[in-house]
């Protein structure tokens, strides 16, 4: 009868096989392009860059390994905009200053994510902002827009974008309500001169 060994002996100084090489390769591959992140859109130049604006660029590293011989790696990058205002186009370098350049890079790109693969996702588009809503008001229709330096009475009806108000019954408090810093509902000091009524729409009849 053959006897059978109780364990299984590896011997460590064996090579590991070529194809076990080449699966941690592999793995090593894929799971470093799960971990990076979208890139932005390639630098070209685009005149609409300015502080803020997100880029990729490709970078390319040459150093000397052990033996003396050259190394050459090849990466893509994000960058983010330093230079300028954000609004006006003459404060920012970023449209004639390329990323892959050290010395144009230092000066005017910061480095966001030393490695990128793909798209980044686009930016959010924010949600629309909508006018809040008012109950109707007791009136029939809508009275006449409200007009900027008008003489108003006081308790005298006006309209801004579909909602009534009504011009302080308070004597002289009237006075400020053609004033544009008591715009009724659109200004900081219109409640010390308007009374909100409610919404309305059409006109109301003679």
């Amino acid at each position: 009868t053959q006897d059978h060994p109780s364990s299984i002996h590896i011997d460590n100084h064996q090579p590991l096989p070529t194809t076990m090489y080449k699966s941690i390769a592999l793995l090593s591959l894929l799971t470093g392009s799960a971990s990076a992140v979208g890139c932005y859109p390639t630098w070209t130049g685009q005149s609409t860059l300015n502080k803020g604006s997100k880029v990729s660029a490709t970078i390319t590293t040459t150093t000397k390994n052990s033996a003396g011989d050259d190394v050459t790696t090849t990466v893509k990058k994000n960058f983010e905009c330093i230079s300028g205002d954000g609004v006006n186009s003459v404060t920012t370098h970023c449209p004639n200053y390329d990323p892959k350049n050290a010395a144009q890079q230092a000066a005017a790109w910061k480095v966001i994510d030393a490695n990128c693969n793909g798209a980044a996702p686009a930016p959010a588009t924010p949600a629309p902002t909508t006018s809040p809503t008012h109950p109707k008001w007791a009136g029939a229709g809508c009275p006449d827009d409200w007009v900027s330096g008008g003489d108003y009475e006081p308790g005298e009806l006006a309209a801004v974008d579909g909602v009534t108000y009504r011009c302080s019954t308070v004597q002289a408090v009237n006075l400020w309500c053609g004033n544009s810093l008591y715009k009724p509902g659109d200004s900081l000091y219109w409640e010390s001169a308007w009374t909100l009524l409610g919404s309305c729409d059409g006109t109301i009849a003679p």
